[in-house]
């Protein structure tokens, strides 16, 4: 006979699971019996089964465990063998030392809901969520790295409001640490807000020279005669 079911534990210890990934529905599979004229259900593979309801624990059921369901649902006049059942209800129970899995009220997916029928999709290509990534100045530097010894070192110490300019210490060391290494960084943002300043004391307290380069000038070469605040057709021009 064509039974499969699990003769001596879960293939898991029962373990807790995060409110996002508890399952919503439970998908299975009839196969062929191969003695007896009806067709037996089967759980598709990977799918996590409530185990205690009061823990709130779940175990991984495995391919082809032993269903417990209606015989009517089973009958060859319903559905052909290899259609795939949903259920939104399932429990775990154990009979003559085999676990098995029971369903509360099953019917075949083409005739779920929508939202069954996108669970099963899901089942079926799980949805990968992207991986967040943290940008560098936010990152916990690692115990003994360079930027740990930057942040450290009071000679790398970040300026303060005191002294007439203020960087984030995060933000400082990296462009500390940056600069150590030879690596380029590209600082952007609205004309005035210190980006000149802040390489300017960079440059400072490294103690290494400094050459700056006015790239607005290239787009307007009058600016390096006659400065950027001129006036212009009884206008300003900045």
């Amino acid at each position: 006979m064509a039974t499969s079911t699990l003769a001596t534990s879960p293939v898991s210890t029962p373990f807790p699971l995060d409110e996002e990934k508890k399952p919503k529905c439970w998908f299975f599979n009839t196969v062929e019996d191969g003695i007896k004229p009806h067709l037996r259900m089967r759980l598709l593979a990977n799918q996590f089964i409530p185990f205690d309801q009061e823990l709130g624990t779940y175990v991984k059921g495995i391919e082809n465990w032993n269903v417990k369901c209606n015989r009517a649902i089973r009958e060859r006049s319903s559905w052909p063998a290899g259609t795939i059942y949903v259920s939104d209800q399932i429990e775990i129970y154990e009979r003559s030392g085999c676990y098995n899995v029971e369903e509360g009220y099953m019917f075949p997916l083409v005739q779920a809901s929508r939202e069954m029928r996108e669970h099963y999709e899901n089942y079926l290509n799980p949805v990968v969520k992207p991986k967040v990534v943290i940008p560098p100045y936010l990152a916990t530097p690692k115990a003994g790295s360079l930027l740990e010894s930057i942040k450290s070192n009071p000679l790398y110490a970040p300026p303060k409001a005191s002294d007439g300019f203020y960087v984030k210490a995060d933000m400082w060391n990296h462009l500390i640490r940056n600069i150590l290494v030879n690596k380029n960084t590209l600082v952007y943002g609205p004309t005035g807000t210190g980006k000149t300043e802040v390489f300017t004391l960079l440059a400072q307290r490294l103690g290494l020279p400094i050459t700056f380069f006015d790239m607005g000038s290239m787009h307007d070469p009058i600016s390096s005669l006659l400065g950027t605040n001129r006036l212009k057709k009884k206008k300003i021009l900045f």
